[in-house]
């Protein structure tokens, strides 16, 4: 059994996505906790960019996938999850300033 790349995959692209259309389209509105009233371009940009950034650091572990070995598969997984939730509460911890 080889290291399943399709959650890294599929959360590349939704992050790609997601981040390019926070950053070109400004759809703040999208947002949980979206308050009308604070900076919408800031929040736009910090969110996208840090969407953007987990986009990219999905692409990185997809490309590290095949030379992990299959012993290390639940350690890839798991630490791939971890990482994911800690890099989001954060965006959502900073993303209150804006």
């Amino acid at each position: 059994m080889k290291v399943n790349v399709l959650l890294p995959l599929f959360n590349m692209i939704f992050f790609f996505a997601w981040g390019i259309a926070l950053r070109m389209g400004k759809t703040v509105e999208w947002l949980a906790g979206y308050d009308d009233a604070r900076d919408q371009e800031g929040l736009a940009r910090w969110v996208g960019n840090q969407f953007i950034a987990i986009g990219a650091v999905s692409l990185l572990l997809i490309l590290a996938g095949p030379l992990i070995s299959e012993r290390f598969a639940y350690v890839y997984f798991f630490g791939y999850l971890l990482l994911l939730a800690l890099w989001l509460s954060r965006v959502s911890d900073k993303a209150r300033k804006y």
